[in-house]
């Protein structure tokens, strides 16, 4: 996700579920997708906020490469998309809640 293979703002609407989480450079993913949009960026993340002021962890035992601090995720967000909306959905008890994070361009 890196470099996306479209042109800028080809699609009004892009998505993203459980992927960020995964990737070493999640804020050039986010720029790119952007990138991408015309209108609306939607990114769900797999797990909660944690409770730390750091936004990165490399090493955990479910290999997810980052978690997300709330304030400092929506800081870095807040600075790529104009306006922007979190919503948690109600926990399962398989996997417990996701994150649903609307951002507008």
């Amino acid at each position: 996700m890196e470099k996306l293979p479209f042109e800028d703002n080809q699609f009004e609407l892009v998505y993203t579920r459980h992927t960020l989480e995964h990737l070493k450079y999640y804020k050039t993913a986010l720029k790119e997708l952007k990138r991408v949009s015309s209108k609306r960026v939607l990114v769900i993340l797999f797990h909660d906020f944690v409770k730390k002021d750091k936004i990165r962890h490399e090493k955990h035992k479910n290999r997810y490469l980052n978690y997300y601090e709330k304030g400092a995720f929506k800081t870095f967000l807040k600075k790529l998309f104009s306006g922007i909306r979190m919503y948690r959905t109600p926990q399962t008890q398989a996997w417990g809640s996701n994150i649903i994070v609307d951002c507008l361009l």
